[in-house]
């Protein structure tokens, strides 16, 4: 069964790891930033055309915010193999 509440923290959870403000998120997908606060609460649900606008902003899939199941970060993952690729340089200066 879909939950606001869940979808919410899954919007959140994601808008954090991009480093995004809900400001900056609005912003993005055209929305003030009173409806992302409502959406992160759990207080409202979204249109289907914002549910792509975010899924696109915070790169998963609309599957994982509605549902919590399927791809959830390919931007993490992206993030992750950066941070290895650098460390790997910094340690060969070393």
């Amino acid at each position: 069964m879909f939950s606001t509440k869940e979808f919410g923290q899954r919007v959140s959870n994601l808008r954090k790891v991009r480093n995004l403000t809900q400001d900056e998120l609005a912003y993005r997908v055209n929305v003030n930033k009173g409806h992302i606060s409502r959406i992160e609460r759990g207080t409202v649900a979204c249109s289907l055309e914002l549910l792509i606008d975010l899924s696109n902003e915070l790169h998963t899939s609309t599957d994982f915010l509605l549902t919590g199941i399927g791809p959830s970060n390919d931007f993490a993952k992206e993030e992750i193999d950066t941070a290895i690729s650098i460390l790997s340089s910094i340690k060969q200066l070393l």
